[in-house]
């Protein structure tokens, strides 16, 4: 473990003063732009988990927690099975992880989503709680996962989602619940003992990429209650000298505390086009402009020269082998993503089956893709430096920074709703768009898990 410190000290009360701005804040003083960010966060998270809840991870987990049973509490996604919350929010996390198609905060580079909706349905559902009440503790949770993963910025191999999504869930999950200011610290600091996650599971193409998050959830709720039940914690877990901050990466503590209550970070989350990893996102939107205006094909193509940042080479920049996990393996190879777009001119659902991955025209053309470092460029998502070298002499250059779904290029409702009839066995992308966009009005969220029941 890297030891770090901090970069500011910070005051003494940052953990309670995310505690009480938690506890204080209802339904009514969260701006609309919020709200709405809310619901489509969640829309997006309940139907790529719907898509994803028979892919590996999330099957062999619904396995074991259906073997072992308990209280049937709350449901998992797109079935009629209930077990106990805090596996709920566990086996949902796996599901919504599964495919790489879940929304992300890119100023904090954490899925909060993927954590925050798992444990608050799964809470909501165990103790029958309103509309309201989900999208305010998701308007709170999205936040504040976005604003701890804004203030630690080495990027030195934690996975920001796990590493803060667990305080997220941990805090919205004892608001749902009743706890005051007090609980709500108390919670915050079970979650310290249970914060982790790297980036080792990316760099070597493992399942267990896609676990992290989910045991994030799981932990965020079995915290809440346990300080439901009265264990006191540490008061300072994120500032606090052997806290998140001084143990895991420095933090700015500004940053988490600017414009708290006023400015929400939901709107500010990115709702993914495609079903990779967020660092291939710009370079598949440029290489589907590049074979949209040339009419390219992939046996045109000579090779492509793509020059990246270094956190992109990190992530998504190693060599290409799907044989172990293809799944995996393709949604963190921005050689795949490339080869991908040429071979079938889109980059859907269809293109991370083993089919696609495995077909040996993916790996010749994959070989043939060069990766290049521009150490100046400090960007998360881009920009790459394309560079298509075609057999006739054609060289296709191009500046891939565009992301679409980005909050400065937003997907329209329409785009959700098509979004969610690709992933919805059923096709009721509208009926569960529209039961969403209402949820403000119910007084159950019942209505909402019987609409994601799969017939």
């Amino acid at each position: 473990m890297n030891f770090h410190k901090q970069q500011s000290a910070p005051p003494d009360g940052l953990t309670a003063t995310i505690a009480e701005h938690i506890h204080k804040t209802s339904y009514s003083d969260i701006p609309q732009n919020a709200v709405t960010a809310a619901k489509h966060i969640l829309f997006d998270t309940l139907v790529v988990g719907i898509a994803g809840r028979n892919e590996a991870g999330a099957a062999e987990g619904r396995e074991i927690i259906l073997a072992n049973g308990g209280i049937e509490q709350s449901r998992l996604w797109g079935s009629r099975h209930r077990v106990p919350a805090m596996s709920a929010a566990f086996v949902n996390g796996v599901a919504a992880a599964a495919l790489d198609f879940d929304s992300v905060h890119e100023g904090g580079t954490v899925h909060s989503d993927i954590i925050v909706a798992p444990a608050v349905l799964a809470l909501a559902e165990a103790r029958d709680l309103s509309g309201r009440d989900v999208l305010t503790a998701l308007a709170l949770g999205n936040d504040l996962a976005g604003r701890l993963g804004m203030s630690t910025r080495e990027h030195s191999g934690w996975f920001y989602t796990s590493l803060h999504g667990v305080f997220a869930a941990a805090a919205t999950s004892a608001k749902l619940i009743g706890l005051d200011a007090d609980g709500i610290r108390n919670a915050i600091g079970i979650a310290l003992s249970r914060t982790g996650g790297t980036q080792q599971p990316a760099r070597e193409k493992a399942v267990t990429k896609r676990m992290q998050s989910a045991f994030a959830a799981q932990d965020g709720v079995f915290a809440a209650l346990l300080a439901e039940k009265g264990i006191i914690a540490p008061s300072a877990p994120i500032e606090g000298e052997f806290g998140l901050y001084n143990m895991y990466e420095a933090g700015n503590h500004e940053v988490v505390l600017s414009e708290l209550g006023s400015r929400f970070e939901g709107k500010n989350i990115t709702v993914k086009a495609y079903p990779s990893c967020a660092c291939n996102h710009a370079v598949i939107a440029a290489m589907l402009e590049i074979v949209g205006e040339n009419n390219l094909k992939a046996d045109e193509v000579a090779s492509v020269e793509l020059i990246v940042t270094p956190y992109i080479k990190r992530l998504v920049g190693g060599p290409f082998d799907p044989a172990a996990n293809p799944q995996v393996a393709a949604q963190f190879s921005i050689q795949y993503s490339v080869a991908a777009v040429l071979l079938h001119g889109k980059f859907g659902l269809a293109e991370i089956q083993s089919a696609a991955v495995r077909d040996p025209r993916s790996a010749d053309l994959a070989s043939r893709i060069s990766i290049l470092v521009d150490e100046s460029q400090s960007g998360v998502f881009g920009p790459v430096k394309i560079t298509v070298n075609c057999h006739d002499g054609r060289k296709l250059n191009v500046l891939a920074n565009t992301v679409p779904g980005r909050p400065d290029k937003p997907l329209t409702e329409a785009e959700l709703i098509s979004k969610g009839n690709m992933c919805l066995p059923n096709k009721n992308g509208d009926a569960l768009f529209k039961l969403i966009s209402e949820l403000e009005n119910h007084h159950s969220v019942k209505a909402l898990m019987d609409e994601l029941e799969i017939k």
